[in-house]
């Protein structure tokens, strides 16, 4: 109980993180976010290592002192308006979704030459809720039988989804210019979704009562025949939460400096173990089908208990370069591939054990099947970003006692970065799920203290883009929908040297 008590408190501060790049928060610091993702080369923060735990290796013993630990305090505060036009032109304003959440590293060294560090963070997340009105199956508007005109019904459709790692790593630094890593990432992911779905009437095979062995499917099909139509499915509205304490990736990198000026960074995260979302679901028919079962004297709320099994999050793999272009400037560019296409195929959730209520007496076994109908693609992405440093100046008397003006370290580090994205979304989407943006900006600054102590900020901007889904397994109201999205993400960090 304990152990999902804290995972769940960072949840609902991490509520709205909202992956931005190709399925992935962009930048967990704020050095690599005022990049645009780049920067994975430059061994900045101690949650870098969350992504290549060879920067350890860089970390300390650089960025103007000779260290002995670090700890990162960082704040990501997120804004993303959304909207969605159906296929019949109506029009849904999701408004500008507020989010945000917390990531914490610390590191800190072993030996000469080994470092440990340690990450809390949010590696996804995003949230949505907007009312949409639907067509029912079997519900006419008229209730005077045919000709069927269809009833309206308005649902609340509304998505929740966090995962929060912990991500230990070590590295070693063989000599100055090379470091190798490895590290884990153990999540805790959690979803809410309220919506509607389409049952198929294949599945409603339980017999009606006192109608001698009359299915459930076959007195639906009546019904709409008489009305003149056809149908294949009934509207349910569901209410559904599930989780699960732990997928578990592996990692490794290495750091490689070829010269004084320049650094390469590569880095590999395994596909996580597999593990079933276990949860529960409340499904409500009674828009649909009431004043049918109302008849039988029968229930239409019920609540089952919801799995979906096989889950696994996809692996990683990602190159990074830095390049000293003068004393005070840098570049930076990243390319990174993420395996989106194995995660989310086959995901399908068993609704099973009936509990109160009677819909599962509807179902020929008590059990069915939804198809969620994701089939994402892999994402690319390609990050590009350039500092520059501003350098503190102390006036000093100089031999003939003439003041003389001396640089005597950095005082504050500008940054800039663009980035591309291809889009991975495909199937049946998720509002408030969509990282979908393709290009990005970025800008940030650093102000570094005398004391160890330094303040890092960024601000990223995902531009409005748009996206229209095809065919929706889930529910067939939202089939063509073309979603708008932007995202503007505002990161600030603490950086504690000692």
């Amino acid at each position: 109980m304990i152990a999902r008590a804290v995972p769940f408190a960072l949840f609902l501060l991490a509520r709205a993180v909202s992956a931005q790049l190709g399925g992935e928060v962009t930048g967990y610091s704020p050095q690599t976010a005022g990049l645009a993702g780049a920067g994975l080369a430059g061994a900045a923060s101690s949650v870098d290592a969350a992504v290549n735990p060879a920067s350890l290796g860089f970390l300390l013993p650089e960025n103007g002192r000779r260290s002995g630990g670090r700890f990162d305090a960082i704040g990501r505060l997120i804004w993303a308006p959304t909207s969605i036009t159906t296929a019949d032109g109506r029009e849904y304003d999701l408004g500008g979704t507020f989010g945000g959440g917390p990531f914490l590293g610390w590191a800190c060294r072993l030996g000469d030459d080994a470092f440990l560090g340690l990450s809390l963070l949010p590696t996804s997340g995003g949230s949505s809720a907007y009312d949409r009105a639907t067509e029912l199956n079997v519900a006419t508007a008229n209730n005077n039988g045919p000709p069927w005109i269809p009833a309206r019904h308005v649902v609340r459709i509304e998505t929740d989804l966090a995962q929060i790692g912990f991500q230990p790593a070590v590295a070693w630094r063989a000599d100055r210019s090379l470091a190798f890593g490895l590290g884990a990432s153990v999540r805790y992911t959690r979803i809410g979704v309220l919506s509607a779905t389409d049952v198929g009437l294949d599945q409603l095979q339980g017999e009606v009562p006192g109608l001698g062995g009359l299915t459930w499917e076959d007195l639906f099909r009546q019904l709409a025949a008489a009305g003149g139509r056809e149908i294949d499915s009934i509207q349910a509205d569901i209410d559904a939460t599930a989780d699960a304490a732990v997928h578990a990736f592996l990692q490794a990198g290495l750091m490689f400096e070829p010269s004084e000026d320049a650094r390469l960074s590569l880095w590999y995260r395994s596909p996580s173990t597999r593990r079933a979302l276990d949860g529960e679901v409340e499904v409500d028919v009674t828009a649909d089908v009431g004043p049918i079962l109302d008849v039988y004297g029968l229930d239409g709320v019920t609540d089952f208990a919801l799995r979906i099994p096989g889950v696994r999050f996809p692996q990683q793999l990602g190159a990074a370069w830095r390049q000293a272009l003068s004393p005070r400037g840098r570049f930076f560019a990243d390319l990174v591939w993420t395996d989106w296409s194995q995660t989310f195929d086959g995901w399908r959730a068993t609704v099973s054990e009936p509990r109160g209520g009677d819909i599962g007496s509807m179902l020929a076994d008590g059990t069915t099947e939804v198809d969620l109908g994701l089939d994402w693609k892999d994402s690319l992405r390609f990050s590009l970003g350039w500092e520059w440093d501003a350098f503190r100046r102390s006036v000093l008397p100089g031999p003939d006692g003439a003041p003389r003006a001396l640089i005597s370290g950095p005082l504050i580090t500008w940054r800039t970065g663009v980035a591309w994205a291809n889009n991975p979304v495909g199937g049946s989407p998720m509002a408030g799920l969509l990282p979908y943006n393709q290009l990005h900006l970025a800008g940030g600054l650093s102000f570094w203290g005398r004391g160890g102590g330094d303040w890092h900020l960024a601000l990223v901007w995902a531009l409005p883009q748009s996206w229209t889904s095809g065919r929706n397994s889930v529910l067939s109201d939202l089939d063509g929908d073309r979603y708008r999205q932007a995202n503007l993400s505002l990161v600030a960090g603490y950086a504690l040297t000692w």
